[in-house]
């Protein structure tokens, strides 16, 4: 019989495992069976560091007599993911005058188990050109955030009393992007 085993100290951080099988056939003398074990990492909401280690025993127990057992520990560790939330702390929407500006605050969120780079983008329509975003680019280690200002400048001859939405992208250099969309209303 085959049985396998996860230490309390891994279960209670999200270690799992399971094996392909928990029954094997007769075994010839000097014969082996190949088994298959499947490690599950802890879900990204209990945030396993990067590198951190799970181990796990697999039991093998003769039916014949149960005297016999052999035990053989495994063990995993927890790559690197990468993964970044924005989030725009004021009002979505605000009004401006042309060749006024308007000040937007984001915070971006490295969601990310390792150290990750990002690099920002922002996309507005015709007449906006002159947006600006600080910092640009910047580093975050797991879990860490950084505040970002978006300063947006309408053109003089921008379209009066009209809604006009722009959009903040933070690209992580690793992996996935996020983004937030905002409206800069344009006062008569």
């Amino acid at each position: 019989n085959l049985e396998y085993y996860v230490p309390p100290q891994y279960v209670s951080k999200g270690w799992g495992g399971d094996l392909s099988t928990t029954t094997t056939s007769k075994i010839d003398a000097d014969g082996s069976v190949n088994v298959t074990f499947f490690a599950y990492t802890p879900s990204k909401s209990f945030n396993p560091p990067v590198n951190s280690k799970g181990e796990f025993f697999i039991n093998a127990t003769s039916v014949g007599d149960n005297s016999i057992t052999r035990q053989v520990k495994v063990s995993c560790v927890v790559k690197p993911y990468y993964d970044v939330s924005v989030l725009n702390t004021g009002p979505s929407s605000k009004n401006g005058n042309p060749a006024g500006w308007v000040a937007f605050t984001f915070k971006a969120t490295n969601q990310g188990n390792d150290q990750d780079d990002f690099d920002l983008e922002l996309t507005y329509p015709d007449g906006f050109e002159d947006s600006s975003i600080e910092p640009s680019s910047f580093s975050l280690s797991a879990g860490a955030s950084q505040m970002v200002n978006v300063t947006v400048n309408p053109d003089r001859d921008v379209v009066k009393a009209k809604s006009y939405r722009l959009r903040l992208y933070v690209n992580s250099t690793e992996g996935p992007s996020s983004h937030s969309d905002f409206f800069t209303v344009i006062n008569k």
